[in-house]
């Protein structure tokens, strides 16, 4: 109602007003003595001794009633303060867009100049102390502060200037300062500034804007999750516009190497952007395979859209990797370890043909190559499919699988085993190892099976039958690249540029060459 909305603002008043009181001075006034001490502040020394000066936080008629607190009390005082109010407004503004006398849609209240410039030089302030990995740890608050500046700025319409601008910047070098840690990485995961960082990038802002959110970026994606939240705003194919418009610019260059960052650690993301998965990469709880391709043009699957894809709908089933709660995913697991043990396998030939021939037996068995397109699989995926009311399967769930399925489970048991692996030392004189001379005297230690790193990697072909067809490569121990059948003669293992190599993998071959 108009009341409320009247009222929004006479609060929104009168807290300016305790802010100016209890600064007892103008903002800008604080502005001033902010930018003195933080122009010395670049000195340990001083740094230092500004921590140990208590200044009074708010003013009282009685000088003993005064309550004090350090510097950055303050500066977190400040900042607290100046932004709640907007975001309280603002979020009024949003919940009622039209009031009620005429349906007239009324702005959400706006910062001044001053506002901005107070924050911009309370971060800058504030972002000489943090750079102290210790005090960091000890401030995470400013995270918050921070994050609600940010969050402020890219709302407002148009470019950004003057003040607005350098608060921007000021809260993007305080938010790359905390993503150099585990703690801080956490807070700005909890505070939600990814989505308006890439939000900014969308914005027509300024280089130096620009650039600052980048390298916020760039250190803030070594953390997977993360890295989920930017590529599930679309952080991807933006940054790869801004790499090809500003190639061999700062922005282009940040813009790559964070391309780069992101693929490293969400390997969901990186399946579908680059077709592959390398060796020494293991697959990981909360790992799916999205049933898409970028190279197919196919849009990105979002974390939280793939349970919700109901059946009926055109893409292809989204294939999950949970290593704890999956049943048959840790059946399959103690399965192939026992007969592992069972048969002493240890050389790399050994443990692949059993893996394979594991994989191949629990997902269909074995097809010829000339018959793939006809394997029939879908039924059993449709069992899944309504069993759990969406589009995505297990992969422990599934009783037949076509490439795709026996590539994810074939590499995701292989990164199980390796790091299951117990040193050569815990295994002495286990039954199913073979023993070799130690360098002690007499001494004899267990060889452990060799699990070698291997790959997921999709073939180019994106249309029919042969469309998103998986395997996995490994570097064999004479050091040329082979790729594992899971599929015909199931186990023997292939040169990748052999012949029989590229006939598995498809190579030079069509969409429809089996139909």
């Amino acid at each position: 109602s108009d009341e409320e909305w009247e009222k929004s603002v006479e609060d929104w008043n009168a807290t300016r007003q305790r802010v100016t009181d209890s600064l007892d001075s103008a903002s800008a006034g604080m502005v001033v003595a902010l930018s003195s001490l933080g122009t010395f502040a670049d000195s340990t020394a001083v740094r230092e001794e500004l921590k140990g000066v208590h200044v009074p936080l708010v003013a009282s008629a009685a000088e003993e009633d005064e309550e004090k607190g350090d510097v950055l009390e303050l500066a977190y005082r400040i900042l607290q303060t100046t932004l709640p109010p907007y975001t309280s407004a603002d979020v009024l503004a949003e919940q009622e867009p039209a009031l009620a006398n005429g349906g007239v849609t009324q702005s959400p209240l706006t910062h001044s100049r001053e506002d901005f410039h107070l924050c911009g030089v309370a971060l800058t302030f504030v972002e000489c102390f943090l750079r102290d990995p210790s005090l960091r740890e000890q401030e995470l608050r400013f995270v918050h502060v921070a994050a609600e500046c940010f969050k402020l700025l890219v709302k407002v319409e148009g470019e950004l200037e003057g003040f607005g601008r350098s608060a921007c910047n000021a809260a993007c070098r305080v938010l790359t300062l905390f993503s150099h840690d585990v703690k801080g990485r956490e807070e700005i995961l909890t505070a939600g500034v990814v989505p308006a960082a890439i939000a900014f990038l969308t914005k027509p802002v300024s280089e130096s804007i620009t650039v600052g959110v980048l390298q916020f970026l760039r250190v803030a994606m070594k953390e997977r999750p993360l890295a989920e939240v930017a590529v599930d705003n679309d952080a991807l194919p933006l940054l790869q516009h801004i790499a090809s418009a500003k190639a061999g610019e700062g922005a282009g260059e940040l813009s790559s190497s964070i391309i780069d960052q992101i693929i490293e650690v969400d390997l969901s993301a990186r399946l579908w952007w680059s077709g592959s998965i390398p060796e020494g990469l293991p697959l990981y709880s909360g790992f799916y395979d999205c049933g898409r391709a970028k190279a197919r043009g196919d849009p990105w699957l979002k974390r939280d859209e793939h349970k919700s894809v109901q059946l009926g709908t055109k893409w292809k089933e989204t294939v999950v990797v949970n290593i704890d709660a999956d049943e048959g995913l840790q059946s399959m697991l103690e399965k192939v370890e026992a007969r592992i043990k069972e048969e002493g396998a240890v050389t790399e030939n050994a443990v692949l043909k059993i893996v394979a021939e594991e994989v191949s037996g629990a997902l269909g068995g074995e097809m010829e190559m000339e018959g793939y397109a006809h394997f029939s699989y879908i039924q059993d995926i449709d069992r899944i499919r309504v069993g759990l009311g969406a589009n995505y399967v297990p992969i422990g769930d599934v009783k037949r699988g076509n490439a795709r399925h026996r590539a994810v489970l074939f590499k995701v048991l292989l990164d199980l085993l390796r790091s299951r692996t117990s040193t050569p030392a815990a295994n002495v004189g286990e039954e199913g190892s073979e023993e070799v001379s130690g360098e002690g005297e007499g001494e004899s230690v267990a060889v452990p099976p060799s699990f070698p790193h291997v790959s997921l990697d999709r073939c180019e072909i994106t249309r029919g039958a042969l469309a998103l067809f998986s395997w996995n490569e490994y570097v064999g121990e004479d050091g040329t690249r082979k790729v594992v059948d899971l599929l015909d003669a199931v186990g023997s293992v292939y040169e990748v540029e052999s012949d029989e190599g590229r006939r598995y993998c498809r190579k030079g071959e069509n969409a429809f060459s089996y139909l």
